[in-house]
């Protein structure tokens, strides 16, 4: 009982950090020079869950962006209810890779 409440911890685990690190690995394009494309920049993978104003910022040429999700020095607001989201998508997508995986070699032992 124990051992499985661990494993599932560790999956939520791990679906949060592919939740938060998927914010900053994504870059996005920001292909005008005004500050105005900056004041929001959507983050988020497959659902997105925060909205970044990086305004502050004032680019010579187009470039590309990353969001922060721990920002202290950009305003930033978030929606906890996509963020909820993007954690059950990815503990599933985890789970359902761990279960392929482990029938897998189930197949691969008989033949």
């Amino acid at each position: 009982m124990l051992k499985r409440f661990c494993f599932q911890l560790l999956l939520v685990g791990f679906a949060i950090f592919f939740t938060l690190s998927g914010t900053w690995l994504k870059q996005i394009d920001v292909y005008k020079t005004s500050k105005s494309d900056l004041a929001s920049i959507k983050c988020g993978w497959p659902v997105i869950f925060m909205e970044q104003n990086l305004s502050r910022y004032d680019p010579p040429a187009s470039y590309k962006v990353r969001c922060s999700f721990f920002s202290l020095e950009n305003p930033t607001k978030y929606y906890w209810q996509y963020f909820v989201i993007n954690i059950i998508f990815f503990y599933f997508l985890i789970l359902l890779l761990f279960m392929v995986s482990r029938n897998f070699g189930r197949f691969k032992r008989k033949a």
